[in-house]
């Protein structure tokens, strides 16, 4: 009995979700509005363009039963993005929202090696449509739907019905459909490298190219790049899938542009100074800078014909949903292209622009006391868009409000500390520090202390390590040669017992051996 009320509790919450989640899309855009937005969408029995929609839902590729299941599907996943400031180098972890189960997809090289501060983004796929109020969601809607209509169109300026009344007309690019044509791959390409025999060319929604693109999304949906990059045709097999690859594409980041997403949230991207003097704002012409800015955007003057184009289905969608066509209310078109702006370019000075946190005290992370007497913990803030509302600090399972904090420790040992920097509307930034809390006199709290490295450079004396159970101090510069206890270059402080907190010292009190004359030490 118990497990069958478990089922029915679980079956009825899943009926729930899906209700919610039914009602939440549905607020933006119904299956009622489909055929009005997209009479000649994509029907394999009349490629004529006379208006026949497809008769049965296997043969409706661009269907709003396939758009609502692609945005349920892609709602489950959650992409924490770290990247280095000043860098396109990413480690990304792909999140099951359901299972919480969470994987490192994708390290790229030199990830590991980056000195630079790092910036953590969460990724929802969740807020697809989804955030802000309704007339924000239905502004991105239509942003998005005339995105995807300009890369499918089939209309013309006599066309019936009007020229944007034909997107999502075209499965994919154009000369490839129903030929053996190859073409879109990047051999070059070894993370994503391209399958023997396989064409790249554009498909879908978006139509994605380049198996670059066909094995970043194959990651981001399956967790797996070789789904895609293996048969890049399941693209136009599966309208699901399709619709998954543009919403991957408009959701997801890819530095130095923000996301499709980003740039339609009111408040949600702020330029930086010099993005604004290249001309970049948020809105509808942003949106069409990460998408094509290389050849769209930039040339001054008229807009291009592609311009022209999506803010002439952006017109459309947006007069349907009855949203204005800007961000701020307005409604002038002009306002919407990118002939003004330039493409998004790599800032260099990112990294002393960036909000972020970072501590000044301790000042070392390793504090030698006599007792366990409350410490100061002092954040520092950076904060060039007064974006941080709020810092707490968060240590030994507390959490203590302000920039500087007193905290007694509990025991000798090693402690990590948190800030976190709460900010409306985007991801708290949070630094870590750990330190060692360690008596010299008694050696309690040695087992915190900091292993010896190989690989780093002790360039000034004064150094304590632990290594194969002793506690050591460097007399002079000691790189990765010298290794503790196998030369006079680490003294003896004494041998840590445990990881609990005492050892023993030498009968010198740690002096170790005594230092040879200046002139024979090392060359740092």
């Amino acid at each position: 009995m118990k497990r069958l009320f478990m089922a029915i509790l679980l079956l009825c919450g899943m009926v729930i979700f899906n209700t919610t989640h039914a009602q939440m899309l549905t607020d933006v855009v119904a299956s009622t509005d489909w055929n009005v937005l997209f009479p000649h969408r994509f029907n394999p029995d009349d490629r004529s363009g006379a208006g026949s929609l497809p008769t049965t839902a296997a043969k409706d590729f661009y269907s709003y039963a396939n758009f609502a299941e692609a945005v349920r599907r892609m709602g489950n996943i959650k992409i924490i993005a770290e990247r280095h400031c000043g860098t396109n180098s990413y480690r990304l972890t792909r999140v099951d929202k359901t299972t919480g189960a969470s994987i490192v997809f994708r390290t790229d090289d030199g990830f590991n090696d980056a000195t630079s501060m790092l910036i953590t983004e969460t990724i929802d796929y969740g807020s697809f449509l989804n955030e802000g109020d309704l007339t924000t969601r239905k502004r991105e809607l239509a942003a998005f739907l005339a995105n995807i209509s300009q890369e499918t169109t089939g209309g013309w300026p006599t066309a019936p019905g009007g020229q944007y009344a034909w997107g999502l007309y075209f499965r994919e690019e154009q000369g490839y459909e129903g030929a053996n044509n190859i073409g879109y791959r990047d051999e070059t390409n070894t993370r994503y490298p391209p399958a023997p025999g396989k064409s790249y060319h554009g498909r879908g929604p978006i139509q994605l190219s380049y198996n670059y693109n066909y094995g970043q999304v194959s990651e981001f949906i399956f967790g797996d790049k070789n789904v895609l990059l293996a048969n890049p045709e399941k693209v136009v097999q599966d309208g699901i899938v399709a619709f998954e690859t543009g919403i991957w594409f408009w959701m997801t980041q890819q530095s130095p542009k923000p996301s499709c997403h980003d740039v339609m949230i009111p408040g949600k991207f702020n330029p930086t100074a010099n993005q604004t003097a290249a001309g970049i704002k948020p809105g509808f012409g942003a949106t069409i800078n990460i998408i094509n800015g290389g050849i769209e955007c930039g040339g001054g003057g008229a807009e291009k014909p592609q311009v022209v184009g999506r803010i002439g289905h952006y017109t459309r969608y947006t007069t349907y949903k009855q949203v204005s066509l800007e961000l701020n209310g307005g409604n002038n078109s002009i306002n919407c292209g990118c002939a003004t702006m330039h493409p998004f370019a790599t800032d260099n000075s990112e990294c002393a622009n960036i909000t972020s946190l970072a501590f000044t005290a301790p000042s070392s992370n390793i504090l030698n006391v006599s007792s366990l007497a409350p410490i100061t913990l002092s954040v520092t803030k950076n904060d060039p868009r007064s974006e941080i509302t709020q810092v707490f600090v968060k240590v030994d399972g507390k959490r203590l409000a302000g920039t500087s904090v007193q905290f007694t420790p509990t025991a000798y040992k090693s402690y990590t500390v948190q800030a976190v920097g709460i900010r409306s509307g985007k991801d708290s930034v949070v630094t870590n520090f750990t330190f060692a809390i360690w008596n010299s006199s008694t050696l309690q709290g040695c087992g915190g202390l900091p292993a010896w490295d190989a690989a780093k450079v002790y360039a000034t004396p004064g150094f304590i390590v632990l290594y194969n159970s002793t506690v050591y101090r460097n007399q002079w510069w000691a790189g990765s040669a010298d290794v503790p206890g196998t030369n006079t270059t680490w003294a003896v402080v004494g041998v840590c017992n445990d990881n609990g907190g005492g050892g023993t010292t030498p009968p010198d009190g740690g002096g170790g051996t005594t230092p040879p004359p200046s002139t024979q030490a090392p060359v740092g």
